[in-house]
């Protein structure tokens, strides 16, 4: 009652209204409105606050005005008087759709109540009005495009083929945006760039993939730095085409970046390298290696660049066992004049790995001899060449030879005085594949020996327990049984040395020590959780199992 009193007494006689003392009362409840919301005033929700009376003043400005800019003026000022009350948004939303609507407005204006009423309508077709309008700016219709594409996210869940609508929604965005602000454009595109890769039709991605980065290449961006920009453009242009299984385009470009001398050295060697990984991933090695050796001069006076595509170059050709090619790669790359002191025996050492694997022995021999007799690294050195030497005898089956060079290498280390565990671990290994499992074991043990007892890594022992498994499938029950002895005195969880009891009892059927050993087991089991738990409980439920069956 005092709101509507309040409106009568601000109007005067209806007869004597005007557009102009219309708005101006709209204008007063617009400041009273927003001095009483400084002073922290809140108009209870049952009852109107003053913006929203300034609302109803505007739209009844809207009917006493003369003109279109008047109209145009009064709706758009009660669409924002709408939105700064606690009315209904739906009153924002009718007065913003008015706005719009008026016809002798500029496109422009139009356009700007449009964009206000599609942010409260939130439907495709409310931004397909605003880009409906004529006169509308770029930045405006950049907007609308925008949000047009964004309106298909949801849709293209569920239908993959909508991915088109948002790529083309942002491609007529960026075309907007490139009038005014090329920056902005060029991020639109990459957007567009990605959610093409997802476009299921393989032909449709392609196109789409294609056209969006020609049109990078054309925005004016970076001048001065026009062919770093395009040489990357084009490298994320093949990655598109990769992602939708276009390979041989995606090579194509990245072969035509590689060879193009405007480019910047780095994005011409990566250019190269995705082209190996491409092919590395078709299985055609050749191709993957001659894009490897393109790339491999383009920064090869920094060692720490030729190194990563020697690194490349030598994992794909040790895969495919060419030894010939591998060592060349290893003797260019020993032979750069900025090699680190620290490489330089590694590179030897792989050097004498492949002679060895050529059989060319006298040659290998002839590389680790210096550093058998004067070890640059000590120890580290004396341990290289002796797994070196082993693996060429285990490669040729000659297992009492690499028991040679192994012994050979302990008896130099502890000379030395240096620290035996790696070799150590070696001569475990090495005394698995001769099935000498008690000597395997002291072997294991001496390698993971501290001052506070034998200490095993989680994969040593894990390794151990495989040892032991083996015994038991092979029946040799008295190395089961030293494997178990010891164990129980090596620090690591007792619920593994009571389930290698348990799983030992069951094998000799001792099937009261198996019960045993699983209580044991049952109770420790209780400190485990998560993957951990699930491991061992099953490993207990065959243990319960076999034992059932004894």
């Amino acid at each position: 009652m005092k709101t509507a009193l309040l409106l009568l007494l601000l109007a005067g006689p209806l007869w004597a209204q005007t557009f102009e003392s219309q708005a101006a009362q709209a204008t007063q409840l617009m400041q009273q409105h927003k001095l009483e919301k400084g002073n922290g005033v809140k108009t209870p929700w049952s009852e109107r606050d003053k913006a929203s009376l300034a609302g109803d003043a505007w739209l009844q400005a809207a009917q006493l005005a003369t003109t279109d800019a008047q109209r145009f003026q009064a709706y758009e000022s009660a669409g924002l008087a709408y939105t700064d009350s606690q009315t209904l948004a739906d009153d924002a939303l009718k007065a913003f759709r008015l706005a719009r609507d008026v016809t002798g407005a500029s496109g422009e204006e139009r356009a700007r109540a449009g964009i206000q009423a599609a942010n409260r309508a939130r439907t495709r077709a409310e931004w397909e009005l605003v880009l409906a309008v004529a006169g509308a700016t770029p930045q405006q219709r950049a907007k609308a495009w925008d949000e047009v594409g964004k309106s298909y996210i949801v849709e293209s869940k569920k239908a993959p083929e909508l991915n088109l609508k948002i790529v083309e929604g942002y491609e007529k965005a960026a075309e907007q945006m490139a009038q005014y602000d090329p920056r902005a454009a060029d991020t639109e595109l990459g957007i567009a760039s990605v959610v093409a890769q997802s476009i299921p039709q393989k032909a449709t991605a392609v196109a789409a993939i294609d056209r969006i980065h020609k049109t990078l290449l054309a925005l004016p961006l970076n001048p001065e730095q026009k062919a770093l920009r395009n040489a990357m453009i084009e490298l994320r242009w093949g990655d598109g085409l990769l992602k939708v299984g276009a390979n041989e385009r995606a090579t194509g470009l990245w072969l035509a970046v590689g060879k193009n001398t405007a480019y910047p050295a780095d994005q011409r060697e990566e250019a190269y390298l995705k082209a190996a990984d491409a092919w590395k991933a078709q299985s055609k090695v050749d191709q993957s290696l001659a894009a490897l050796a393109a790339a491999a001069p383009l920064r090869g006076d920094n060692f720490v660049y030729r190194a990563k595509i020697a690194d490349k170059q030598l994992e794909l050709m040790e895969a495919h066992k060419r030894y010939a090619d591998e060592l060349k790669v290893v003797q260019a790359l020993a032979k750069h004049p900025k090699l680190p002191a620290d490489r330089k025996e590694t590179l030897i050492v792989e050097q004498a790995r492949l002679l060895y694997k050529l059989a060319r022995k006298k040659e290998a021999e002839a590389l680790l001899l210096p550093l058998w007799t004067q070890p640059p690294r000590g120890g580290d050195s004396i341990y290289s060449v002796a797994v070196t030497r082993a693996q060429a005898a285990i490669d040729g089956k000659d297992l009492v030879r690499a028991r040679l060079e192994i012994e050979a290498g302990l008896a130099r280390l502890r000379e030395m005085r240096a620290p035996t565990q790696q070799l150590e671990y070696i001569s475990a290994r090495l005394y698995v594949a001769e099935k000498k499992y008690t000597k395997a074991l002291e072997a294991y043990a001496a390698c993971c020996t501290t001052n506070v007892g034998v200490q095993p890594s989680a994969q040593l022992f894990q390794e151990v327990r495989n040892l032991f498994q083996q015994t038991l499938q092979e029946k040799r029950l008295e190395d089961a049984r030293a494997i178990v002895q010891a164990v129980a005195g090596w620090r690591v969880e007792a619920i593994y040395q009571a389930l290698m009891t348990a799983q030992l009892a069951v094998a000799t059927g001792d099937a009261a020590g198996g019960n045993a050993a699983l209580a044991r087991c049952r109770e420790e089991l209780k400190r485990f959780y998560g993957s951990a738990k699930e491991g061992v409980e099953k490993e207990i439920t065959a243990v319960e199992a076999a034992l059932k069956r004894l």
